[in-house]
Formats: structure tokens, sequence, C-alpha cells
């Protein structure tokens, strides 16, 4: 492991981190890669228990680094449970990531209209989804501090497009 990748983990270790997806076997998957990286995941089956879970962390003073969600689920989808948490001020700016197995352009526009930090096509492999991670929550440089129900960000940067493996 490179001298970089032993920095990027350094700063995953004990970041708490929300993975939605209706399917026990992703969760699972996500969950252990998360794991391997010293991070604190939480898994759910679909977008209302999401939302329950992170009131939850914000009374409880726990709140998320980062919530990795599927596009497509039954019930209430990726971009409709982006679309609430959105919505609600305290999670206005929080750190999300969509993963998709269809990666369609109208998708895409849409993760960009919701502030989505980035969008990635499954299968994911475990380097591109944690160098996503860690462009996302700038941990490169320090911890970030940005949490679903903590404090809020800084502003940020205009996003960038890139083509299958988005992060803006």
């Amino acid at each position: 492991m490179s001298a970089l990748q032993e920095a990027e983990l350094q700063h995953l270790r004990g970041m708490k981190a929300l993975v939605v997806d209706d399917n026990p076997t992703n969760r699972r998957i996500l969950e252990g890669m998360l794991q391997n990286w010293g991070m604190r995941p939480h898994t759910v089956g679909d977008g209302e228990e999401a939302l329950l879970e992170l009131l939850a962390a914000q009374e409880s003073g726990d709140g998320y680094a980062l919530v990795l969600t599927d596009r497509h689920m039954m019930g209430m989808d990726g971009l409709t449970l982006i679309a609430r948490i959105r919505r609600w001020e305290r999670f206005g700016s929080a750190t999300i990531v969509m993963l998709t197995s269809t990666g369609l352009r109208e998708d895409q526009a849409r993760c960009r209209q919701l502030n989505v930090s980035a969008y990635l096509s499954k299968p994911i492999r475990q380097t591109e989804l944690r160098e996503a991670i860690c462009r996302v929550l700038g941990t490169l440089g320090a911890k970030s501090s940005t949490l679903l129900g903590g404090s809020p960000p800084p502003a940020m940067e205009e996003p960038e497009m890139r083509e299958r493996r988005t992060c803006w």
C-alpha cells in the first residue's frame, strides 16, 4: 500500500457512514469495504429508514460524515431520498454519494441539481470507492467536520462532469 493510500485510510478511520440499499448483499459488501477502511458504517434497507436514522443520529449528537445510497430501490428511490434530505435545512449540505447500476444521463443531471458529491456506477471496485470517498470528504488534508446533523460545511465548489465514474 502506498503512503498516499495509507494517509487516505488514516483520515477515514472512525468516520460514520450511512449505507442505503434495498439489496442485502449490496449492503453487506459496502459495509465490509467501509469497515476494512476503519469507518463506522450503518446500513438500512430503504429511504424511510435512512431518514429516521439521520434524525436519530442528529439527536444523539453522533452525525454521519457520508451517505452512500443506491439509485434504484423499492418504495422511495435514491433520488427521492436525496431530494428529501436536501429539503431539510439541517441536512441540506450533506455529503452524499449515489451508486447506480444504470448510469443514465438524466440521473447524472438530477444528481448535479441535488448537489450529490459523487455518482458511481456499480459494480464498483474498492479502490474506486475509496478514492471517491476521500475526494468528496477532502480527507487528504484534514478530517472533514461535515456531519449530517452536525455543523454545516463550507460552501461546495462548482462540480466538474466526468464520464462513467463521476465525482463533482
